[in-house]
């Protein structure tokens, strides 16, 4: 536990210094960051966070793509699977 701990930590300084540097060059408006794990239900972790809010939605990997597309404005392929978000 204190190894997966840990490693969490270590994500959270990382995803600091990313942040940090897009605040820096003032790049936010037109930046898309998009952070996946995997196996985040053995840590009670099921959720999704858009904006500042946390969805308890269950999702797939097949649902990045159409996410992103609609995050972008380009349209979903037809016979996608998965969901935007």
């Amino acid at each position: 536990m204190s190894n997966y701990l840990g490693a969490l930590h270590m994500i959270g300084d990382q995803i600091a210094r990313l942040t940090s540097y897009i605040e820096k060059r003032n790049i936010r408006k037109k930046t898309l960051v998009l952070f996946t794990a995997d196996h985040g239900d053995y840590m009670t972790g099921c959720g999704v966070r858009l904006s500042n809010a946390v969805e308890s939605v269950f999702t797939s990997m097949g649902d990045i793509m159409p996410t992103m597309c609609e995050a972008i404005g380009a349209d979903i392929p037809h016979g996608v699977q998965g969901r935007s978000l």
